[in-house]
């Protein structure tokens, strides 16, 4: 009895030397971070502090992390999502709180993208509604494309609500839904080609040629005439998957409208 207790209390003391030992490493490491941060010839030294960070999966380690992601060097914002991808612990929590709630833009964009390559399922309704009321269009956009990584129905569902919106993320919402997309929601996703944004409009028809554009070839020649050239080149090569004609005139007439364009990038295309 009394060598267990002993062994008991060797493995607990042990214990907790480990945990002193790592969070004396990831205080020095942050201090690291923090005492270059203006030294351009010891960013890659704080890339490896970084790394160290991310491996710990302390909290403390991981916020700095988050921190980062609007540092003044790019190489260190890049490597910030980098290392959080594959962060250990419980990384998803913080990336939700301090990260997409962060006030400052490149954090909440980041950090939305860094859980999306997770596949954090926890982050849904968070990335929903940063997709649908941030005032940064780009945060919106990196919030709709991270909720089509995470997949499942869940997400499915937060994409579809998007789409009502009729801008860029809508269109990122578009193009994350149409290779498994129903009936119903390739519907929806048709509407959006009559949108003025163009990003809504490109978004619909990437989503249309990735489920199939053959039911909606009409819908694709009207927005042939569409203002933006990019939305025209992205309906000319959702045009080409199409395999059943069923209106081999009006698509033969389009066909001939974008291949004389007035814009080059639209005929080469």
């Amino acid at each position: 009895m009394f060598r267990r207790l002993l062994l008991i209390a060797m493995l607990l003391l042990s214990s907790w030397s480990f945990a002193v030992a790592q969070s004396a490493k990831v205080e020095a490491d942050i201090k690291k971070v923090d005492d270059w941060a203006t030294d351009s010839f010891k960013q890659y030294e704080r890339e490896d502090a970084m790394e160290r960070l991310a491996a710990s999966g302390e909290d403390a380690a991981i916020s700095k992390l988050i921190e980062l992601l609007n540092d003044d060097f790019a190489n260190i914002r890049t490597a910030g999502e980098r290392v959080l991808v594959e962060a250990k612990g419980d990384a998803d929590k913080p990336l939700i709180d301090e990260g997409l709630g962060s006030k400052k833009d490149q954090v909440r964009i980041r950090a939305a993208r860094v859980l999306g390559l997770r596949k954090a399922t926890a982050a849904v309704d968070a990335l929903a509604k940063q997709a649908r009321g941030d005032k940064l269009v780009a945060a919106r956009v990196t919030a709709a494309q991270a909720l089509g990584r995470i997949g499942g129905d869940e997400a499915a569902e937060a994409l579809r609500k998007i789409l009502k919106a009729g801008d860029a993320a809508s269109g990122a919402a578009a193009r994350s839904l149409g290779k498994d997309a129903d009936d119903d929601t390739a519907k929806s996703i048709a509407k959006l080609l009559k949108e003025k944004d163009w990003a809504a409009a490109v978004g619909a028809a990437d989503g249309l040629a990735a489920c199939g554009a053959d039911k909606f070839t009409k819908e694709l020649c009207n927005a042939a005439g569409h203002k933006d050239w990019r939305v025209r080149i992205a309906v000319a090569q959702a045009l080409a998957t199409v395999e059943t004609v069923a209106e081999p005139e009006l698509l033969s007439d389009t066909y001939g409208e974008l291949l004389e364009d007035k814009d080059w990038r639209v005929r080469r295309r």
